[in-house]
């Protein structure tokens, strides 16, 4: 009988086990929380800041005198502050006019800017010609067609006639003109 009381004994024992709870293993693990994210700057780079719209940048100043001289001996160049220059434009532009000139249809020229650098003017021939419209590529100008209006002995009165636009855009490489630039051939000064 004792070899049945060790038997019944060890099976009892056996299934006692199961009604346990299961033995408590302590884990530790051990983790490294992420990195916190760099934190974002606020201030902005000088260069940042001197981007946008200046039109009275001095780039444009220094550069007046590079411009080629008008046709009328003894005049120059004025600005009057009608520009989009802008440092960080692939084009922007200046507009100067020539100096002592009563005529309502003075000549102009369209002093070109890459990134803040003077890249020179839009026509060989200074021009009679408004800014239609810019951005940070192309200008979009219209000019008057001195040859075709003198062509035509036509009166001041209908200059609007021979207008012509040309936009200047900056291709990636170099400025290039849109659409034939007028006066390019005058054997006499423009009227001024």
């Amino acid at each position: 009988m004792r070899p049945l009381i060790i038997l019944t004994a060890l099976l009892l024992a056996g299934c006692a086990g199961e009604d346990l709870p299961p033995e408590q293993t302590t884990v530790t693990v051990t983790t490294t929380p992420p990195a916190a994210p760099p934190p974002t700057s606020t201030t902005v780079t000088a260069e940042a800041e001197a981007c946008g719209v200046s039109t009275q940048a001095a780039a444009i100043h220094e550069n007046i005198r590079q411009v080629p001289a008008p046709t009328a001996a003894g005049e120059w160049w004025e600005y009057y502050g009608q520009s989009n220059y802008n440092p960080c434009a692939d084009l922007s532009y200046a507009l100067v006019w020539v100096t002592g000139s009563d005529r309502p249809l003075k000549q102009s020229q369209l002093m070109l800017f890459h990134r803040g650098s003077y890249i020179g003017v839009g026509a060989l021939a200074p021009q009679h010609l408004s800014v239609v419209d810019a951005d940070d590529t192309s200008v979009h100008t219209r000019m008057l067609d001195f040859e075709a209006k003198e062509r035509d002995q036509a009166p001041d009165v209908v200059a609007e006639r021979y207008q012509v636009d040309v936009t200047f855009w900056w291709n990636g490489e170099r400025v290039e003109p849109i659409g034939e630039i007028p006066n390019q051939s005058l054997a006499v000064p423009l009227p001024h």
